[in-house]
């Protein structure tokens, strides 16, 4: 699909859920399904037929949805954060911020959300800049883990004006805004 696609049928393409699986057919806590292994080989998609003008890519630099790996496979021993980007050239910036970080990084989830009421400082606290920004318009939200991933995302930033993004800012943070993330991601998915 292309962003046009995804607009149109009023979907973003940085609402990835796919990790998040509704088991309609569970018999007494049999598990009838799995998640694919790393070392899985890719799906290749067909070079001709009915959609192969749809752009389908699994080259992640390449993808109209950002490739995650969902939280069910969030490396536990890492560090954490969120980074948010607001404004007019959010989408860009967070696409940008995510090239960069490609090889340095791992992408667990991402969220495009426009917040309603007291959710926003639910979940930013008392960031007020952050916050008059979120009330404008909507933003991407993105969990990212790695290695010292918050000063990787730090600097990988320089340039992106300080009103219009927010990172994680220490370990605490980061992981206080992962779950409260996860948590809105879950409550989203049931209304």
């Amino acid at each position: 699909m292309t962003n046009s696609e995804f607009s149109s049928a009023d979907l973003h393409p940085f609402n990835n859920q796919w990790s998040h699986i509704h088991n309609f057919t569970n018999q007494g806590g049999e598990s009838d399904w799995s998640f694919a292994q790393e070392t899985t080989p890719p799906i290749t998609p067909p070079s001709e037929g009915d959609i192969s003008g749809c752009g389908l890519t699994f080259q992640r630099g390449r993808s109209t949805v950002p490739y995650s790996v969902g939280p069910l496979a969030r490396p536990t021993e890492s560090e954490g954060c969120v980074v948010v980007m607001t404004g007019e050239e959010r989408e860009s910036r967070a696409r940008e911020l995510l090239t960069k970080l490609q090889d340095q990084v791992v992408l667990v989830q991402t969220c495009h959300s426009h917040f309603k009421g007291n959710e926003a400082q639910a979940f930013f606290g008392d960031h007020k800049s952050l916050l008059a920004q979120i009330k404008t318009g909507p933003c991407i939200m993105m969990e990212l883990s790695g290695e010292n991933v918050q000063q990787i995302c730090h600097s990988s930033l320089e340039g992106v004006p300080e009103d219009v993004y927010h990172l994680s800012s220490g370990r605490e943070e980061g992981e206080r805004e992962r779950e409260t993330l996860a948590n809105y991601l879950m409550s989203s998915l049931t209304m």
